[in-house]
This record gives structure tokens, C-alpha cells and sequence, in this order.
């Protein structure tokens, strides 16, 4: 794997916890609006057991996914933040923190390094040349 493949692969993961993240929401919201049940007498028209049991228990799964997917994060987090610190130029490896791990847009990395979008470009060239260069 090459160093945009890496740091690819850590934003498309970072991609799928957020969705999962709203999707978790959206069930929450969900589940919230079934428990309210106007008083009185409820009349059971199913048969089946405990929908809202069901709800709770997809909900579960679902959470219990995005730890997984959340532990996976962070170790590649790691691994990056290892191999940016190694990089010999610091500028560099902030462009590819603010893009990859943190998913800013060239403008956004520009007026915080107070550069050009195409001079942070450029310094994210460089630093994933050196990164390859390290990972062989």
C-alpha cells in the first residue's frame, strides 16, 4: 500500500462512521417518536412480540458496530500520525493531516497555513513522495 492508498482508506473509513453515526440517529429519532403512545388503553394489532424490544436490539447492533468501526479509526490514525511525524518537513505533514485526517478543503488548509491552495498542493506532493519513500 502506497501513501495515498493509506490515507485514502482513512478517509473513506472516517466517511463510514459519520453515515453510521446518522443512520444511528435517525433510528434513535425513530424509536423516540413509537414510545409516545397517547394514554389510555393500548390495543395490541400484531403479533409480533415486542417491536420496540426489536427496535432497541438493531439499535445495539448497530452501535456495537460503530465501536468496531471507531477502534479501526483510531489504529490507522496512529499508524498515520507515526509516519507524519517521521515526514522531514512539518508543513507537509500538516497539509496531510488537515486534508486526509481531517478533511478540510485546499482553501480552508490554505488560509490556515496562510499559503496558496496550490502551494499546499504542492507541499502535499512532496510529502506523500517522501512518505512512499519511507513505506517501501
Amino acid at each position: 500500500m502506497n501513501a495515498i492508498e493509506l490515507l485514502s482508506e482513512y478517509a473513506k473509513l472516517a466517511k463510514r462512521v459519520r453515515l453510521l453515526e446518522n443512520q444511528i440517529e435517525a433510528k434513535r429519532e425513530m424509536a423516540a417518536s413509537l414510545s409516545g403512545w397517547p394514554e389510555g388503553d393500548r390495543v395490541q394489532t400484531s403479533h409480533e412480540p415486542d417491536k420496540i424490544g426489536r427496535v432497541v436490539a438493531m439499535l445495539a447492533d448497530k452501535e456495537a458496530e460503530l465501536v468496531d468501526l471507531k477502534l479501526e479509526l483510531i489504529d490507522r490514525m496512529n499508524d498515520i500520525e507515526i509516519r507524519l511525524r517521521e515526514l522531514k518537513d512539518p508543513e507537509g505533514a500538516l497539509v496531510l493531516q488537515y486534508r486526509y485526517i481531517r478533511g478540510w478543503l485546499w482553501d480552508d488548509i490554505a488560509r490556515e497555513m496562510h499559503c496558496t491552495p496550490r502551494w499546499a498542493q504542492e507541499l502535499k506532493r512532496k510529502a506523500i513522495k517522501e512518505m512512499d519513500r519511507r513505506m517501501r
